[in-house]
């Protein structure tokens, strides 16, 4: 199986059951990030509004092989969900 990613890698959000992707940087062969990415910013505005309700929250972080079995290779690079508490 040839599974390709592009060359823009994204970590991806689950707040409340709703996907938000935030661009990361690409490292070199030396490990360092070399473009700058793009903010999302209806991400930004939604973890703004969340700020003073932390304690009504949980995160769960997946990553690698873990975030590949729940969510698919797309999401193998990360995914933070967040779900309000019960």
């Amino acid at each position: 199986m040839n599974l390709q990613f592009k060359k823009k890698q994204y970590l991806t959000y689950f707040i409340d059951n709703k996907i938000y992707k935030q661009e990361t940087g690409l490292p070199d062969a030396y490990g360092i990030i070399r473009n700058h990415p793009k903010t999302n910013k209806e991400l930004q505005l939604k973890i703004d509004s969340m700020k003073n309700e932390v304690d009504n929250y949980i995160v769960h972080v997946y990553k690698g092989l873990e975030a590949y079995k729940k969510f698919g290779y797309r999401c193998v690079f990360g995914v933070i969900e967040i779900k309000r508490k019960e």
